[in-house]
């Protein structure tokens, strides 16, 4: 089976793809769960020796930051994204076969064998070829068939 796909990467796309491979890594994950563990066991603690004051004032701390967290993070995306001009609404065109993928743009031409994948992320969007722990090709499912999408989940899967 050979078949093209064009995805156009705009802000939207990146966003997704920075979302999408942050949720997927397990660092992070295993980073977050136990802060919100800590967190509650230090909330708890404090409730149950009677620092009623201090368990308030720490956990109005907690969510103030972590709702600064997101924005900081929100504009770390947004700032990478306006000082990335290369990728800038760029058209890649990817051409699967059983050979690989071939990824050509106005920027360049790749060929990646299914072997270099380091791993599919998929979400109800696209999928994300990633050739690196943060690193990989955004490919719309916006005109893709079940068919083609099937093909990519059998030949990148690791």
């Amino acid at each position: 089976m050979e078949f093209e796909i064009k995805t156009t990467y705009t802000f939207e796309e990146y966003r997704d793809f920075v979302k999408a491979v942050n949720l997927n890594m397990n660092k992070f994950k295993g980073r977050l769960i136990l802060s919100l563990a800590l967190f509650a066991g230090s909330i708890a603690f404090l409730f149950i020796t009677k620092m009623t004051e201090l368990a308030i004032f720490a956990t109005a701390f907690v969510v103030i930051f972590l709702i600064a967290m997101f924005f900081i993070a929100k504009s770390s995306v947004k700032k990478s994204w306006e000082t990335n001009t290369l990728l800038q609404n760029v058209v890649n065109t990817y051409h699967f076969s059983e050979e690989g993928i071939n990824v050509y743009s106005d920027i360049g031409n790749t060929i990646l064998s299914y072997d270099k994948v380091y791993k599919l992320i998929e979400n109800e969007n696209d999928f994300y070829i990633m050739t690196a722990n943060n690193t990989g090709f955004i490919v719309s499912k916006k005109e893709m068939t079940g068919e083609q999408a099937e093909f990519i989940r059998q030949h990148c899967k690791k």
